[in-house]
């Protein structure tokens, strides 16, 4: 039985030479205010940005509740 393949757009789930393949922290922010999001939490960043730095630029973009997650913390949802 094979994986259904989701694709919301964002061309996550092919990869082709020379294409980004991961959100710069405006693009989720963008996508979590157009979506409707009521909290964004930025979980996953680049080797070239700190935590802080990428959730306050996340923040800007989204407009609204943004924290960073963190190795071990859990969320009630």
């Amino acid at each position: 039985m094979t994986r259904p393949q989701r694709n919301f757009g964002f061309g996550i789930d092919r990869h082709h030479e020379g294409e980004q393949v991961h959100l710069t922290p405006e693009d989720a922010g963008d996508i979590a205010r157009k979506a409707g999001a009521r909290e964004l939490v930025v979980t996953h960043v680049g080797p070239t940005l700190t935590r802080e730095a990428a959730t306050a630029r996340a923040a800007v973009a989204f407009a609204g509740r943004t924290s960073t997650a963190f190795e071990g913390a859990t969320r009630l949802v």
